[in-house]
């Protein structure tokens, strides 16, 4: 092992994928034990969780990811413990194009689809943000990834779960893909992530945490809207997924989960990690994980999808087909808030 000294990274502003600031304070430290066609594995601490320090640009033309096979891993510990890959089955879900807006008569109809499916575990969201608390807008950009997404797994023979859009796109829905061996999933909705000062003892920093990021499913406008609470049938969970949910379900089998939606690789940095999403889907028995680390623009997250699952199906590797479609969004897009906000853990 070696102790390699870098420079003091707070002192960059915002400017991570503009200039080679990032390179210099952080990876030109270590290239020289880099192998130019070998690979790095790195686990990012504290604040270099939230930025996605693999594209940092190493000149006018490549990130380093593109010089180096780059590879953001959640604990350095994960590579002493794995055996190999497991085998993956060709079955997969993918959710978009969700209805946000539920009426008394769609939750009555869910109501009677819900008493079909064992009941799970429940989560209370911590919700305080007022401006999501107004609710949030159908993605038509969602609903068009959807489409091309599932049309893409099918002629690549995939089994797809159907049924997970628009107005059937439940949180029920979800959790009954728990012990289903499902190999493949994709979300594409709103994400939150909502941080909140709260002094606790460590046993209970973790729950409270994992219940203030998660995901929105079909109807959470109406859980998000006091005045509306009232229209949710008891028994019926509310369409708001948080990460604690998740956490209690079985996904063993699980080898990629892309989380097509905004912030869902924040959470509270710890010194064992990040507390949100993240750990949600790990503590499940997900393997890699696709996520942001912002709020993302609608229209370049679809054709960062699509071009990732055309890569994907076509027999390129995950971290292949991945940096394949960054590297063309990057091109399409040259704000690095549209091509720089996904970022992959754990493909190795």
């Amino acid at each position: 092992p070696k102790l390699i000294s870098l420079s003091d990274f707070s002192k960059i502003k915002d400017t991570y994928y503009s200039n080679t600031d990032v390179y210099n304070a952080v990876w030109k430290p270590l290239e020289q034990y880099f192998s130019t066609d070998g690979k790095v594995y790195f686990s990012p601490s504290w604040q270099l969780y939230n930025i996605a320090i693999e594209y940092a640009p190493i000149d006018e033309h490549r990130t380093i990811s593109q010089k180096y096979k780059i590879y953001r891993i959640s604990s350095t510990r994960l590579l002493a413990l794995n055996n190999g890959k497991s085998k993956t089955t060709k079955t997969a879900a993918v959710f978009g194009g969700i209805k946000y807006n539920f009426g008394k008569g769609d939750w009555l109809d869910l109501k009677e689809f819900s008493d079909s499916i064992t009941v799970a575990f429940r989560d209370v969201p911590i919700i305080e943000d007022s401006t999501l608390r107004s609710g949030v807008t159908f993605l038509p950009g969602s609903q068009l990834e959807y489409e091309a997404v599932s049309k893409i797994l099918k002629e690549a023979d995939y089994q797809l779960v159907d049924n997970t859009t628009g107005i059937t796109a439940t949180e029920e829905l979800f959790k009954k893909l728990s012990g289903q061996g499902i190999g493949n999933m994709l979300i594409s909705t709103h994400g939150f992530y909502q941080p909140k000062d709260t002094v606790v003892n460590s046993y209970e920093r973790e729950d409270i945490t994992l219940s203030q990021s998660g995901l929105l499913f079909a109807g959470a406008n109406s859980a998000l809207d006091p005045k509306k609470r009232k229209d949710i049938p008891e028994g019926v969970d509310d369409g708001i997924l948080t990460a604690k949910e998740i956490s209690r379900l079985d996904f063993k089998g699980l080898d990629l989960v892309v989380l097509s939606a905004c912030q869902t690789g924040l959470g509270e940095v710890t010194s064992e990690g990040v507390f949100g999403l993240q750990r949600g889907f790990k503590k499940a028995g997900a393997h890699t994980i696709v996520m942001s680390l912002w709020k993302v623009d609608d229209n370049a997250t679809k054709d960062l999808m699509t071009e990732f699952y055309k890569n994907l199906t076509s027999g390129q590797s995950k971290r292949e087909a991945f940096i394949s479609a960054q590297e063309y969004l990057r091109k399409k897009y040259q704000d690095p808030h549209k091509w720089a906000a996904f970022v992959m853990v754990d493909e190795f």
